[in-house]
């Protein structure tokens, strides 16, 4: 089981970088490797959220200019997270797995900006908020 997560991760990590940013032709991307991570965790509770995480960052972390370990450390508490709510968030309604997307990608976006920022990466954290994090949030919530 451990080796199809790990190849669906890679799918979809090699998707994220390399296939949509193409077809958008824009920088704004369904973060699918967060989308995986996150629902795993609310179907599969804390400890395969957390494993998710770990696998998913590592991939985004190899692939990334970002810290290594960053990616890795922030997907990992979106899927501690959304394993911690579980089943649950999915009986709430029908909104509810839209509104966690949206959510953990605020989480997400923002951890990351966060980390990067004690590495010495200077934000402009209101743009980044409405230039990128909003319309993510937006995007990996459809």
């Amino acid at each position: 089981m451990v080796y199809l997560s790990a190849l669906a991760l890679i799918l979809a990590a090699v998707l994220q970088v390399t296939v949509l940013p193409l077809l958008t032709g824009s920088s704004l991307n369904v973060d699918l490797v967060l989308l995986l991570v996150l629902a795993w965790g609310i179907i599969r509770g804390v400890q395969e959220g957390l494993l998710w995480g770990l696998m998913g960052g590592l991939i985004l972390d190899v692939v990334s200019a970002a810290p290594f370990g960053t990616t890795m450390a922030v997907l990992a508490t979106i899927g501690v997270l959304g394993g911690i709510r579980g089943i649950p968030l999915l009986r709430g309604s029908v909104l509810a797995p839209m509104i966690a997307a949206a959510a953990a990608t605020v989480v997400y976006d923002g951890l990351l900006m966060a980390l990067w920022a004690l590495f010495g990466r200077e934000w402009r954290w209101l743009d980044a908020f409405h230039g990128v994090i909003l319309p993510a949030a937006l995007l990996n919530a459809l």
